[in-house]
């Protein structure tokens, strides 16, 4: 564990990134390092803890050191969790950064992703779920990219987020991509904006979005009762490029007029066609994303947080044994954004 200076007093050191590294005794790591050299350590500049996986994994030990630091007291609550493969790794790109290390994958968090800082797990979020175990949490997974695929262009030997860690209600659950993490975050309604690939050629734009997460029950396949986390995504978005073909046939749409006459009331009618068409796409993308998570036991809706509230008879049924919640869920959308006109 080793910490960067942002300023140095005369008896002070301030660092910007506390690195948490995969070791036997964080403790005695600890107690050792609360005074740099001859100065004494002060975190309140601290930026971001950075934990390697195989640390973070190691429930006990993490559970130990969340305990210790909460008492401690000296590290500040609001500072970023982020996660990599190695601490020492990332150090060593910082002399192509132009800021400090700290510095920098603060502003990947803030400045760069297109979404709301209070999706990212901070400290403190931990400190909470180690008594709530209510939360699914997304940690971002540094790494430096183009290092897998042998690029040597300076300009993508720099540390980027390449995936995310899902904190599952108090533990490490394992990695996913960009896209379902993203998926997630729109559907907690941190993303400001949310561009999604419908097609090969289609590209689109949410800018306005909202979305509301609600429980509830149906007959499925052989008279069973399903348990659905239905989502309604409503608001405005746009084409980014690309184009929508009125004379397809989206899945859950009625039949309409696929005719070009040049009236009023067909061109209404081809264009609510085409933005049912994109509606439905996006529908498709999301189950998908969410259905995949959902074999990994994470719900990208994160409505288990709320079944207190939401669903007392859920809340009831899985208060003793939370791990079968995912397991006995499905999740499905219904996008009802309104597209501007090409």
């Amino acid at each position: 564990m080793q910490g960067c200076n942002v300023a140095e007093l005369e008896d002070k050191a301030f660092p910007v990134l506390l690195n948490i590294r995969d070791q036997d005794d964080f403790q005695n790591v600890w107690l050792n390092h609360e005074y740099a050299g001859n100065r004494e350590v002060d975190y309140n500049h601290l930026k971001v803890v950075l934990i390697e996986r195989s640390f973070l994994e190691k429930e006990a030990e993490v559970e130990d050191m969340l305990s210790m630091l909460e008492q401690e007291k000296e590290v500040p609550w609001n500072a970023y969790v982020m996660t990599t493969e190695s601490c020492d790794r990332l150090a060593q790109t910082e002399g192509e950064l132009d800021v400090l290390l700290g510095n920098y994958l603060e502003e990947l968090l803030e400045n760069t992703s297109g979404i709301d800082q209070k999706a990212y797990p901070t400290l403190g979020m931990l400190y909470e779920e180690r008594v709530n175990h209510l939360e699914t949490l997304y940690i971002p997974f540094v790494d430096i990219e183009g290092e897998q695929s042998g690029a040597v262009e300076d300009d993508t030997e720099k540390p980027q987020i390449t995936a995310y860690e899902v904190w599952k209600r108090g533990r490490a659950a394992g990695l996913v991509d960009t896209d379902t993490a993203r998926a997630a975050f729109f559907t907690q309604n941190f993303a400001d904006d949310y561009t999604l690939q419908l097609a090969p050629e289609l590209y689109v734009k949410v800018d306005a979005a909202s979305c509301r997460v609600k429980e509830t029950e149906k007959i499925g396949v052989g008279g069973l009762t399903e348990q659905i986390v239905a989502v309604t995504v409503t608001g405005e978005g746009e084409i980014l490029s690309g184009t929508v073909s009125a004379s397809e046939n989206p899945a859950n749409s009625e039949a309409g007029n696929t005719e070009t006459n040049i009236t009023n009331t067909s061109y209404e009618k081809m264009t609510r066609k085409k933005e049912q068409i994109i509606n439905t796409r996006m529908e498709d993308y999301l189950n998908a994303t969410a259905s995949h998570a959902l074999e990994k036991e994470i719900d990208i809706t994160n409505s288990y947080r709320n079944l207190g509230a939401d669903n007392r008879t859920w809340y009831f049924k899985y208060q003793n044994t939370p791990a079968a919640y995912e397991k006995d869920i499905k999740i499905q959308y219904l996008v009802k954004i309104n597209w501007k006109s090409e």
